[in-house]
């Protein structure tokens, strides 16, 4: 009975288990799919603010403090986890800014995401932590992430600043590292002219920040849906496993129970056989 007791307990286990990880997958599933919407609309504004950006330049030719070349050493904004149970998406990011910091030590890192966080410490690897302002991406998380790479260029020791991500697909999740400032050459799509009023050098700046924010916003945004995609990946897993354990453990406690049934039947039968003997 003790045995049949246990088996009993840790079904319930499981099937206490199997809720919460069902319950998960419907959370990042739901986030998931908000976001990738919004992640198709921030690809096509990125590209509008690229050709922006092109058409300005080719027009003013004007250099502004944003393209201007520098030496110095290279800031990393890192956007990494915000929790676990995902996978491999949260050691991948991490390892990677891992091995950027070791093979430089000059390189800084500005990490976002309380998860990767964890992890470099655990790696014992220096870096800044950028607070979160929630369990999703918000304008108030991107104003600050922006704020930060301007200051960051802005110091006379900072030679570029680089963008350390993960670009989601539906195939396979990709860490992506490409440089931020200084503003690489784009090339004019039109062949227009056109006045900027007030003043070619102010419109220009203008431009570049909107062009700026579109990049960062489009890499958080990858980063959040690779994060939810992965999460799913792994609730369905573990959402599977369960359903297995469930089922042996059902076979156990069926088998457990019928033995004691007939157990039962063979001492009720020997004591009717015992009444009858003269």
């Amino acid at each position: 009975m003790d045995d049949i007791r246990k088996i009993k307990n840790r079904i319930k286990s499981v099937n206490d288990t199997k809720k919460i990880v069902n319950a998960m997958y419907l959370i990042a599933s739901t986030m998931f799919t908000n976001f990738k919407n919004k992640l198709a609309y921030s690809a096509e504004y990125l590209d509008a603010s690229r050709r922006a950006v092109g058409a300005v330049s080719a027009q003013t030719g004007v250099q502004n403090e944003y393209t201007r070349q520098k030496s110095g050493s290279n800031a990393v904004i890192v956007i990494g986890s915000r929790k676990g149970l995902n996978g491999d998406y949260s050691k991948e990011i991490a390892n990677t800014a891992a091995k950027l910091k070791s093979n430089d030590k000059s390189t800084e890192l500005f990490v976002m995401g309380n998860n990767t966080q964890k992890l470099l410490r655990e790696k014992k690897i220096s870096f800044t932590g950028i607070n979160n302002s929630g369990a999703k991406p918000n304008e108030d998380e991107l104003n600050r992430v922006c704020s930060l790479c301007e200051k960051l260029f802005k110091n006379e020791g900072t030679g570029k600043v680089s963008l350390l991500y993960t670009q989601f697909s539906s195939n396979k999740e990709a860490v992506v590292f490409t440089r931020l400032l200084p503003l690489e050459s784009i090339e004019s799509e039109t062949e227009r002219s056109f006045v900027l009023l007030p003043d070619n050098s102010v419109i220009t700046e203008r431009v570049v920040k909107i062009y700026l924010a579109a990049v960062i916003n489009n890499a958080i945004l990858n980063s959040f849906c690779a994060e939810q995609s992965s999460c799913m990946l792994a609730m369905d897993s573990a959402g599977s496993n369960a359903a297995d354990l469930l089922e042996e453990l059902e076979k156990q406690y069926n088998h457990l129970r019928q033995n004691a049934i007939t157990n039962e039947i063979a001492e009720i039968t020997a004591g009717i056989k015992g009444d009858d003997k003269p």
